[in-house]
């Protein structure tokens, strides 16, 4: 006895693809620490203004260094 009712071909694979986005990460010598500016210094005030001025900007830009370093090195 033969049961044609169950035999069949077997259905088309499907193809899935999955994609994943990855991340853009920000180029290495933009992680590098900032380096210090220099400019002619004539008298006391100016070196204290050019002291401070560079003291903040170095902080703040080494700040954000270090979050961008610490941003990448999670994707990595």
């Amino acid at each position: 006895m033969i049961l044609n009712g169950c035999y069949s071909t077997p259905p088309e694979p499907k193809v899935i693809t999955i994609t994943k986005p990855a991340p853009i990460l920000p180029p290495l010598y933009l992680l590098n620490d900032c380096a210090l500016s220099q400019s002619p210094i004539n008298t006391n005030r100016e070196l204290l203004t050019f002291a401070v001025k560079t003291h903040n900007q170095n902080v703040l830009c080494n700040l954000d260094k270090a979050a961008l370093r610490q941003w990448r090195a999670k994707y990595e």
